[in-house]
């Protein structure tokens, strides 16, 4: 009988949950390492022996982890009266499931490769290994800026006198829904690839109402509220803040507006695909790569740039008016419940797309 490492463990009980994050991340890390020694050398035995480590860890530990959380850490968090710890712990179990769902494509593809039995493709497996390896990144950056520590202010009396001090440290409400905005992006971006890669795959014509679907809603939600709730707020006040990174705030200004541009160009070739049909196939695949490949270092340079620079330098006052304004018009698929204009977008969406995102047949 599997037994929790909160129940077993002395001392910083979550400490061992804290090392599966990074045993998870080396294996996701191997993963992507995986997939390009395929493109380079083929399958070689450090391969098989690879894949079917990476298995026994994803189908085995990782799983016993998400259980553990799920019955150990996530109940008490729920109990708590702060909505936005709540709205975390939410959007935390929902990508325990986009989690699972995405391995369950993964693995049938690594068995055959480890046993050398069955079929796989690397291009429908290295899509998912991206999906894979984004959902994971910012799944356990949430776990352990706000629920971990939330969870060892819970579990003793030192830890509990601590709360105040360990509040003031967590994260502001405008870089979480930021952050969980993100995430929510790159699943999409990352299962629109691997969508395509599927069907390539099969020999078969994409779904292009989903597809359409996915597409309106990035222009919809990251174009029109997400980038111009950063570009509006959050940037003029970094800038009046600090003379820092202002190149690099002028940078993303503009990644912003290419964002809108190139959403456009990529619908305008998906027309083209599903009107003129397999002569421009190739044409939209790519733009849907270079388009995806450009959103996740903008993404990437936001997080590891943009988002520490504020946490350093805006006042009370700055954060309170951000998380204001952030905490309007969220995003569906971090957990909130669509507007009344958008319940039918968000309803075709989940209904048309396959997993992890949605609950459309994966053929």
């Amino acid at each position: 009988m599997h037994r929790s490492p909160l129940e077993t463990a002395a001392g910083d009980a979550l400490a061992p949950l804290d090392a599966c994050h990074r045993r998870t991340l080396a294996a996701v890390a191997e993963l992507r390492a995986l997939a390009a020694a395929i493109g380079y050398a083929g399958i070689t035995p450090a391969v098989r022996a690879t894949a079917a480590s990476v298995v026994q860890f994803l189908s085995a530990t990782a799983r016993a982890h998400h259980e553990d959380e799920e019955r150990h850490v996530f109940p008490a968090l729920l109990a708590s009266d702060d909505p936005a710890l709540l709205d975390t712990v939410r959007c935390l179990r929902q990508q325990h499931g986009w989690l699972e769902e995405i391995w369950r494509e993964i693995e049938p593809h690594l068995t055959a490769i480890a046993t050398d039995r069955g079929a796989w493709d690397i291009d429908v497996l290295s899509a998912a290994i991206e999906v894979l390896s984004d959902l994971y990144r910012d799944h356990i950056a949430l776990e352990e800026s706000i629920a971990y520590p939330e969870a060892r202010a819970r579990r003793t009396p030192a830890a509990r006198a601590r709360r105040t001090e360990t509040r003031m440290t967590t994260p502001r409400a405008t870089l979480r829904i930021i952050r969980e905005e993100h995430g929510a992006l790159s699943a999409m971006l990352s299962s629109i690839l691997l969508l395509l890669a599927q069907h390539r795959q099969r020999g078969s014509l994409p779904d292009f109402t989903a597809l359409r679907a996915m597409l309106f809603y990035l222009d919809e939600f990251p174009e029109q509220r997400h980038h111009r709730k950063e570009s509006e707020l959050l940037f003029p006040k970094l800038r009046a803040r600090t003379p820092q990174s202002r190149e690099l705030l002028d940078r993303l200004d503009a990644e912003h507006a290419r964002g809108e541009c190139a959403i456009r160009e990529l619908e305008h070739a998906l027309l083209a695909f599903e009107m003129l049909g397999a002569p421009r196939r190739a044409a939209f695949e790519q733009a849907a790569q270079r388009y995806v490949e450009f959103y996740l270092a903008h993404i990437r340079l936001e997080e590891q740039e943009i988002l520490p620079l504020a946490e350093r330098v805006l006042s009370d006052a700055d954060w309170a008016e951000l998380d204001a304004a952030f905490a309007t018009n969220r995003d569906p698929f971090t957990g909130h419940a669509p507007e009344a204009p958008y319940e039918a977008l968000f309803s075709r969406i989940v209904n048309l797309v396959p997993a992890p995102l949605g609950l459309g047949a994966a053929d």
